[in-house]
């Protein structure tokens, strides 16, 4: 009898609409990113009509969504405090207060007053990279945050890719 190896990727077909060729996908160098509705990372749909009103390329891949946060996913508050405090400076605290130990406390606060996990790396993106994007980006994939889903209305989803490794 043969064994049959099976995928342990969670693969899904999606599709990213560009006015340039892409020979791979990477990150841009640059922090400055354009049309992040959702924050920093190369944005893929399930959606072609979608994707096509993007640019004339049309790119077909297989994403592995393992690693991926979605609006239900369960906050890592420990995560979270763990990536601030390895990015933490005087700078970042001194726009909260003169005093360290408050002006952590009221950082905290202030990334943790979301509704969503997806809500609390924007705020970690803005508060702590200070929207530097690549810096974010290396964060969140050391961490193992690989990119986030956005549900959508009528089954439409985005995929914001953190780890282009997912990118198959």
């Amino acid at each position: 009898m043969i064994k049959v190896k099976r995928n342990p990727l969670k693969t899904i077909q999606v599709y990213h609409g560009s006015n340039y060729k892409i020979d791979k996908f990477i990150h841009y160098d640059s922090d400055k990113y354009k049309n992040e509705s959702y924050g920093p990372g190369l944005y893929f749909t399930n959606d072609i009509d979608i994707a096509e009103r993007y640019g004339e390329y049309l790119y077909t891949v297989q994403l592995d969504t393992k690693g991926f946060i979605n609006k239900k996913s369960k906050i890592d508050k420990l995560l979270i405090l763990k990536i601030i405090d390895d990015n933490l400076n005087d700078i970042i605290l001194s726009n909260y207060h003169e005093n360290k130990i408050i002006a952590r406390k009221m950082l905290i606060e202030s990334i943790f007053n979301a509704d969503s996990y997806i809500e609390i790396l924007q705020n970690l993106w803005s508060e702590i990279f200070n929207m530097k994007s690549k810096k974010y980006l290396e964060e969140c994939v050391k961490n193992k945050i690989n990119g986030v889903t956005i549900d959508l209305n009528n089954n439409l989803k985005y995929y914001i890719v953190y780890n282009i490794k997912n990118i198959i």
